[in-house]
């Protein structure tokens, strides 16, 4: 049996109080007698009941005008009230009913009915306890869950933000569908000039959403920041997600280099719909494919690195969302579009193109909600953004030994099979040089090592001003030649002779006699960047560069 009941018995005739007062007893609760409906009003403004039996016509105040004293006392607490009156008249019960009672019973009172009638608001008071219960429950949780939520959200904010770096040509715009964001824009800048930019759209929307971008967030920051390449950080990225993430979970995502002062955008590209380079006359250049499966869904073993790369003509922007944008939907069901998103920046004509696209997939939808997160990352792309590396004189290493080298060789297998510049870079991250100087080697041996690869053992001219059309052919003579090499040897170390130089020689041969072209492109280019702290010496197969620390 559940706990007694209080119940309130309001009546000014002493034989009914005490015949009611007994049978109350008998069905197991406690009563409470009062004489008039003045004292059941401060009664219940006291101590609350569980239940009512009240009469109607009494002196001082009668049980019309109590019941409704009571019932705007208590406010939003129910209490079950019974009237027992001798009023028969169908009005007296109706009004009963409109002041705020529950139950009518006439007098005298048929006991086994007013039984029943207790019975029956017995379960209506435990079905609301348990209501009442949950509802406490769920606000609970709501508001625990709300502040989860909000403290996820500024980690998730800070952790992103705070590593990203701020490029005045560079808007991002993010909006949400429900409290946390499962789409980020990352923004950095690797040491050898080129801004790098992920924008990545998880599964799903929501706390768990934001959660599984988070290894994809780390990893590009970490890597970008040691100077690695894009199809790199996406296959360390795919890596993490695939080992990480539960099955169905997943990682859309595009990763761009824009290397401004050689005019080139380098894409990785792996579910995201629209990414696209519009030039200043409001013309599409180029279309960057999604050609690649989102990230955490490949093994390791079957990764594909391979980069869409493009050179502009014209200056313009590139254009990158999700497809919270392309699919936002208006009420007649109607997609926004790649389409809408490249005609509202065509009308921006360069000018607050985010927020212009931003504003048109609004009017868009109208009154109609986002149904996914949605993201967008408009780039400035012109030759200016392009500065000149740092280099900081009167910094020396910060190396242990005042005297070391390293050296790393490939033949054509490993060259052919291997990234083997990121080894490379792998490498140069364990020298601890200081930021400004690893950024200059870093350059040197990027731009050595290229050089060697593409110039002296494929026989390709990179340094011949190749235009978007030729770019394509490029990289196909490339990969074919490379499938082509038979036997070469590729080798290069970095020595530190003394506190004020390192020492990057390149070693490059091969039977396969590839044409050769001189340095003195390699050596504009590095000079342009770094100014006379660097020197190259070519002699036959080896060139050798110089650089100051002092």
């Amino acid at each position: 049996m559940t706990k007694p009941l209080t119940i309130l018995v309001v009546d000014d005739v002493d034989l009914n109080r005490r015949m009611l007062d007994s049978f109350i007893r008998k069905l197991g609760h406690l009563p409470v007698l009062v004489e008039n409906g003045l004292e059941a009003v401060e009664y219940c403004a006291d101590t609350p009941p569980d239940m009512i039996l009240m009469d109607i016509m009494m002196p001082v105040m009668d049980g019309f005008t109590a019941t409704e004293r009571i019932r705007a006392q208590l406010g939003e607490h129910w209490i079950p009230i019974i009237f027992l009156s001798a009023m028969t008249e169908q009005a007296d019960y109706l009004h009963g009913l409109a002041v705020g009672g529950d139950d009518y019973l006439t007098k005298p009172v048929n006991l086994l009915l007013l039984s029943a009638k207790i019975s029956v608001m017995l379960r209506i008071i435990e079905m609301q306890s348990h209501l009442s219960d949950s509802h406490l429950r769920l606000e609970q949780y709501y508001a625990t869950n709300q502040q989860e939520q909000s403290l996820a959200q500024h980690v998730l904010e800070r952790f992103n933000t705070a590593a990203n770096v701020q490029q005045h040509n560079i808007k991002t715009w993010l909006k949400s569908a429900v409290h946390l964001s499962g789409d980020v824009i990352c923004v950095a800048r690797s040491p050898s000039g080129a801004d790098h930019i992920l924008l990545a759209d998880s599964t799903g929307h929501g706390l768990v959403a934001a959660i599984c971008c988070l290894p994809a967030i780390d990893t590009f920051h970490a890597m970008t920041q040691r100077g690695f390449a894009i199809n790199t950080i996406a296959e360390s990225i795919n890596h993490k997600l695939y080992h990480t993430l539960p099955t169905g979970h997943f990682v859309a995502a595009t990763l761009i280099a824009v290397h401004y002062e050689e005019r080139m955008i380098a894409v990785w590209n792996g579910g995201i719909p629209c990414c696209s380079f519009l030039n200043v006359r409001g013309v599409i250049e180029k279309h960057f494919r999604s050609c690649h499966p989102p990230l955490g869904t490949m093994s390791p073993g079957g990764f594909d690195d391979e980069l869409e790369q493009y050179r502009w003509q014209l200056d313009g922007e590139l254009i990158v969302c999700s497809d919270g944008m392309t699919e936002a939907r208006n009420e007649q069901q109607q997609q926004f579009g790649q389409d809408g998103v490249l005609q509202a920046a065509r009308q921006a004509r360069g000018q607050h193109t985010a927020q212009q696209i931003a504003d048109a997939v609004q009017r868009h939808l109208g009154e109609q909600q986002y149904h996914d997160d949605a993201s967008l990352v408009v780039i400035g792309c012109d030759s200016t953004q392009e500065r000149s590396l740092p280099c900081t004189p009167g910094t020396p290493a910060s190396a242990a030994l005042n005297r070391w080298q390293i050296r790393l060789a490939f033949d054509a297998a490993q060259l052919k099979e291997q990234d083997c510049l990121s080894i490379v870079i792998d490498w140069l991250n364990r020298l601890q040089l200081p930021p400004a100087h690893f950024s200059a080697v870093l350059l040197i041996v990027s731009q050595l090592f290229k050089h060697a690869l593409d110039h002296l053992l494929l026989g390709l001219n990179w340094h011949a001003g190749l235009s978007a059309a030729r770019l394509d052919d490029y990289f196909a003579q490339r990969r074919l030649r490379l499938q082509q090499l038979q036997q070469a040897d590729l080798a290069i170390s970095i020595a530190r002779d003394d506190e004020t130089m390192l020492n990057i020689r390149l070693y490059c041969a091969s039977s396969d006699r590839a044409p050769r072209h001189d340095s003195d492109a390699l050596l504009d280019s590095l000079q342009h960047k770094l100014g006379h702290a660097v020197s190259l010496q070519q002699q036959a197969e080896e060139i050798s560069v110089q650089y100051r620390l002092d």
